[in-house]
C-alpha cells in the first residue's frame, strides 16, 4: 500500500499545525503528574533544581555553579525557570516542554517520510514513551539535547527537498546547540542531520554545517571561560574510566527499552517484520541501485536504519551509560515503526495489551510516591533551616523539595566528581568540611555509600566545626549533621 507523506517539505498547512498541538498538548498532560511531583523524581531532578535555585540569586554557571553539562544548558534552564516565575517546580518547565517539542520534532519528520496517520503514530509514540518521558519530566539535559538534535534532523531533511544554504545555517545551528547541552549522546542525529544535508551535493551548505555548529558551541561557552566549560562538561567525563563493555551497555539498553517502553519495543518487532516482508515481495528496485551514492545509501527513509545504528553504537561505547540515555534509540524507532507499519489492526492489538503494562511500570511518573522513611527525615531536617541558611548533601534532592538552598559549587556531588583526577573540581571530605565551615552553612546530609558516606573521616572533620549527628540515614556515616545557625552574611 502507498503511503503518501502528509507533506514533502517542511511547509505545514493548517492540518499539521493542529495534528502537532494536539501532541504537544498530550506530551505536557501525560508529563503532569511528575511535573507536580513533591519529591525529586532522580538525582538529576534534584541536582538541576538547585543548580536553577542558585541561579536566581545570580550565581552563573561554571563560575560559581557547578556544571557538568554544557555551557547551553543550565542558562537555557535559568531562562525557563523564570519564566515559570521561579516558583518550586518551575525549573521543570524546560524537560516538560522538551517532551513536547520532541513529539512534535518526530510527527515533522515523519510527515515528511509517510502518510498522516503514520506521522501521527510516531508523534504519539515519542510522546508517551518511557525513555522519553523520564528525560522530559524529571529535569535532564537529556531531554533537552535530544530536541536539538531531533529538529536538526527534522530541518536537514527539509534542506534535502528544499536546499537553501538558510536551511544548512539552521540546522548548524540546532546542531550547535545540542553539542552545547549533551555533546557524546547529541551525535547520532547530528551525524545523520549533517549527511541529509550532504546528501543535497551542496558543497557550501555541507561545509557550513560543521563550521557554524562548532562556532555556536563556542559561543557558548565564552561568556562562563572556555577552560572551566571544558574541565567541567568535558574533561569531567572524558577522565574517568569506563563502567560497562559493549555487552553489558547493549543490555542494558533493552533491558531499559522493555521496562519502559514496551508498547514500543512490540511495535518496533512488527514493524522490522513488515519492512523484511515488503522487501521481499518486491525485490531489488532500480531505486536502490541507481542514482548517487548517498541517495543509494541514505534516500527515501533509509537513513534512519543508519540513525538506528549509531545511536546503539554510541550506547555500546558510552564510558558510563546510565538508563536515561537510551531515550536517543527512540526518534529512530518510532519514525521506523511510522514508516513501515504493520495493519492498523495490529497496531490497536498492541496498544491495547502493552499500553496498560507500560503504564504500571511508569507508576513512578504518573504516581509519585512522597518522601517516606529516612528519606522524609532528610528533606525535613533540610526544611528546619533558616530559609537564608545552605545545607550541603549529596542528593540534592532533598534539599530542593525542602525550599532551601546549598552553596552553587556543590549543587552537583555525584560520584564522578569524587572520582575525577582534575583537582579543580574534585570533591574530596577536607573539601566538604571547609564548605560546611562557612557561617551560612549548618546542615550537612550524607546519604549515599558510594558519595559521602565513602569518606570515613568526614564526620570527625565536621565535628570540629561543631557539627553532630541528630539523625541516622543509614549505616556508617549516612546521617544529619548539624550546628547552630549563624547569621548569613
Amino acid at each position: 500500500m502507498s503511503r503518501t507523506p502528509s507533506t514533502s517539505t517542511g511547509a505545514w498547512g493548517r492540518t499539521q499545525a493542529l495534528d502537532a498541538t494536539l501532541l504537544g498538548l498530550v506530551a505536557i498532560m501525560l508529563r503532569l503528574p511528575a511535573f507536580l511531583a513533591d519529591t525529586a523524581l532522580h538525582f538529576d531532578d534534584g541536582t538541576y533544581g538547585l543548580s536553577a535555585v542558585a541561579m536566581r540569586t545570580g550565581n552563573a554557571p561554571f563560575i560559581s555553579v557547578y556544571s557538568s553539562q554544557g555551557p547551553v544548558f543550565l542558562p537555557l534552564l535559568h531562562v525557563f525557570d523564570v519564566l515559570g516565575f521561579e516558583r518550586m517546580n518551575s525549573p521543570r518547565l524546560l524537560p516538560v516542554l522538551a517532551g513536547a517539542a520532541i513529539s512534535i520534532g518526530v510527527y515533522r519528520i515523519a510527515s515528511m517520510l509517510t502518510d498522516r496517520g503514520g506521522a501521527l503514530l510516531a508523534g504519539g509514540l515519542a510522546a508517551a514513551s518511557g525513555a522519553v518521558m523520564w528525560t522530559t519530566a524529571p529535569i535532564t539535559s537529556d531531554g533537552v539535547a535530544l530536541t536539538f538534535a531531533v529538529f536538526a534532523v527534522a530541518e536537514a531533511l527539509n534542506h534535502r527537498s528544499r536546499p537553501a544554504t538558510h536551511r544548512a545555517v539552521v540546522v548548524a545551528i540546532l546542531i550547535g546547540a545540542a553539542v552545547g547541552t549533551k555533546s557524546l549522546l547529541s551525535g547520532p542525529a547530528i551525524l545523520v542531520a549533517w549527511i541529509l544535508v550532504a546528501s543535497s551535493r551542496r558543497w557550501r551548505d555541507t561545509v557550513v554545517v560543521p563550521l557554524v555548529a562548532a562556532a555556536f558551541a563556542l559561543a557558548a561557552a565564552v561568556p562562563w571561560g572556555v577552560r572551566a566549560v571544558y574541565e567541567q562538561s568535558v574533561a569531567y567525563h572524558s577522565t574517568v574510566e569506563g563502567r560497562h563493555d559493549v555487552l553489558a551497555n547493549w543490555h542494558k539498553a533493552m533491558s531499559t527499552l522493555g521496562r519502559r517502553d514496551l508498547t514500543l519495543l512490540v511495535l518496533a518487532v512488527a514493524a522490522v517484520g513488515t519492512a523484511l516482508v515488503a522487501r521481499i515481495r518486491r525485490g531489488r528496485t532500480a531505486a536502490s541501485t541507481d542514482g548517487p551514492r548517498l541517495d543509494r545509501w541514505f534516500g527515501a527513509d533509509r537513513f534512519l536504519w543508519w540513525w538506528l545504528l549509531a545511536a546503539f553504537v554510541t550506547l555500546a561505547i558510552d564510558p558510563a551509560m546510565w538508563r536515561n540515555h537510551v531515550n536517543i534509540l527512540v526518534p529512530p524507532i518510532v519514525l521506523l515503526v511510522a514508516c513501515h507499519r504493520p495493519s492498523w489492526r495490529v497496531v490497536a492489538v498492541v496498544l491495547v495489551v502493552t499500553v496498560p503494562l507500560q503504564m504500571v511500570s511508569l507508576r513512578a511518573l504518573y504516581r509519585p510516591e512522597p518522601y517516606r522513611g529516612v528519606e522524609a527525615v532528610a528533606r525535613d531536617a533540610a526544611r528546619a533551616i533558616p530559609e537564608q541558611s545552605w545545607a550541603l548533601t549529596d542528593t540534592g534532592g532533598f534539599v530542593w523539595r525542602a525550599g532551601r538552598a546549598t552553596v552553587p559549587w556543590y549543587v552537583d556531588p555525584s560520584i564522578l566528581r569524587i572520582e575525577t583526577p582534575v583537582d579543580s573540581i574534585r570533591i574530596t571530605s577536607a573539601s566538604v568540611a571547609r564548605v560546611a565551615a562557612r557561617p551560612r552553612v549548618c546542615l550537612v546530609l550524607i546519604t549515599s555509600p558510594v558519595r559521602w558516606g565513602s569518606f570515613p573521616d568526614l564526620p570527625a572533620r565536621l565535628s570540629e566545626d561543631g557539627y553532630r549527628k541528630v539523625a541516622s540515614l543509614g549505616p556508617g556515616t549516612l546521617g544529619v549533621y548539624r550546628r547552630t545557625c549563624r547569621s548569613p552574611r
